[in-house]
């Protein structure tokens, strides 16, 4: 009766699919439509993929695990269906702008929004649709739902995406990194707690990080992955490149200190993203790949061949086995194992197919995480979950720094370098908030724009300048332009400016 019943829903549910009612991939006018990237820069693909496939996962994904709330806001249901977790919706952010879903991926962002805490990140467990049952953020989701972001901007241009991502991924950098880059586990764990997670580790997110937030852009593409290579590699079993759900942040020793059901020891529910996050750091960047993820994709190539029908197993209590054949389950959470065959040559090419082939035969429905992990394995698989670069993404240059010279004159330092020119008129100067007619030229060299004034602003003067985007300034190695902006902020060298700077370089904080 109980099968009888389970084979009545799952007709139903696909009469509802087919006749679109929940079927919105490609409703959202995305600049990449969903099916429309067969391929990643590097690796592989398998020869049997197909986007019907990753569509038919998702759209099974959203009909039984996405519900509204109040005001436009999307939920993603737990194992409890009325709770939700911060990293289901960042999971489905991700899913929604790949399936170009604009409507699902708006209404969880907001609902993020509507249930962060006060450093601005979700508290990770929400009863229903408020109400946080569960306090303080996960890094996990962070940096998940940053990573949507990034590409929502692609997607969908005239939103305010970037600027969200950019803000997020600096919230993110102050209360979820720790100043040596690892990835905390969360905004309340703090620097001196060593526990650590080792699959919150993404350094394919933290090269594109560095894109968007230039400001902290050495932070991410040195010392995150820097730190996520030591951790990582400290960390994989020698023989058959298994990461541990939880680990100590000096030795990389896995022990017990998560408070999660997965466990501390061994290859569980919390460690099975990290196959996704190292194949997706090389299918995005190829040899320029993170070292950790390098290491951690050939070590598990190794571990499934040969065993491509035992790929969607686990866990491993024991992470030095030979293949995945021991494993004691056979569901979506543990599919991402097939993601690092695509990091390899053609040569593996039907070892790769047959792992197509045992993800697609595990089925679209399930609970929630083995759902939702399996349909983020099959976007991958079928290249829907592609990087900012295939896209053609190209980011503007940003304002590192404004001071003024020993005359007043305004240098902004950018992160490119710039070619082209702009008109005095096309910048305005303020000093103590009154808008100046004091520009008489502007220039442009290297990596600065000069400002040149006619008069310079006084002692103690607040200085301010905004740029209204009307000029030719852009980046001379991808010709893009230098966006307006407004007031931004100039400290004054002119003598008699009471500003001291530490320009000594003794690693302190204090002026000299």
């Amino acid at each position: 009766m109980k099968r009888y019943f389970l084979n009545i829903v799952t007709l139903i549910l696909s009469v509802l699919l087919c006749n679109g009612v929940f079927a919105q991939i490609n409703s959202g006018n995305g600049k990449v439509p969903f099916g429309s990237k067969g391929q990643y820069q590097y690796g592989i693909v398998p020869t049997n993929a197909s986007s019907d496939d990753a569509k038919s996962a998702y759209n099974a994904w959203k009909s039984t695990y996405v519900a509204s709330c109040n005001g436009g806001s999307y939920r993603v249901k737990f194992d409890d269906p009325n709770s939700t977790v911060s990293e289901g919706i960042a999971y489905g952010m991700l899913l929604s702008v790949y399936a170009d879903d604009k409507a699902v991926f708006d209404g969880l962002w907001q609902y993020y929004k509507n249930n962060r805490n006060n450093n601005g990140v979700m508290n990770w467990k929400i009863s229903g649709c408020s109400g946080a049952s569960g306090q303080n953020g996960a890094t996990d989701a962070e940096l998940d739902a940053a990573m949507a972001l990034i590409i929502a901007a692609i997607q969908w241009p005239s939103g305010s995406y970037n600027t969200d991502a950019v803000k997020l991924i600096q919230t993110i950098k102050t209360y979820e990194m720790a100043a040596d880059g690892q990835t905390l586990n969360g905004d309340a764990w703090g620097s001196a707690n060593t526990c650590r997670n080792p699959s919150y580790f993404a350094p394919a997110y933290y090269v594109e990080f560095a894109k968007v937030d230039a400001a902290n852009a050495s932070f991410w593409s040195t010392t995150a992955i820097k730190a996520s290579n030591k951790l990582l590699k400290a960390n994989m079993n020698g023989t058959s490149g298994l990461i541990s759900n939880w680990c100590d942040a000096n030795s990389g020793t896995e022990n017990d200190c998560g408070p999660t059901g997965s466990g501390g020891y061994g290859y569980g529910a919390d460690a099975c993203r990290n196959p996704w996050r190292m194949a997706v750091d090389y299918l995005w960047h190829g040899n320029s790949c993170s070292e950790g993820a390098s290491a951690i994709n050939a070590k598990l190539v190794n571990f499934v061949k040969g065993h491509e029908s035992s790929v969607c197993k686990g866990p491993f209590d024991n992470r030095a086995i030979s293949n995945p054949e021991s494993g004691r389950y056979a569901n979506g959470s543990y599919s991402t194992m097939a993601l690092p065959m695509m990091t390899s040559s053609s040569s593996n090419q039907n070892s790769l197919d047959k792992c197509y082939s045992a993800v697609k035969a595990l089925g679209d429905y399930d609970v929630y995480f083995n759902t939702t992990l399996r349909c983020i394995t099959m976007f991958v698989l079928t290249g829907n979950f592609w990087s900012p670069d295939a896209a053609g993404a190209k980011y503007p240059p940003k304002i590192l720094s404004a001071k003024t010279d020993e005359d007043g004159n305004i240098i902004l330092t950018t992160s490119k370098e710039l070619t082209g020119s702009a008109n005095a008129s096309t910048f305005t100067v303020y000093y103590d908030g009154a808008a100046q007619n004091v520009v008489t030229s502007v220039s442009v060299s290297d990596e600065k724009v000069i400002v040149n004034v006619s008069k310079a602003a006084s002692p103690g003067q607040v200085i301010q300048v905004s740029y209204d985007g009307n000029g030719s300034i852009k980046s001379s190695s991808d010709n893009v332009a230098l966006e307006a902006f407004t007031n931004q902020s100039v400290i004054s060298m002119v003598a008699g400016s009471q500003v001291i700077i530490d320009e000594v370089s003794d690693g302190n904080e204090f002026n000299n």
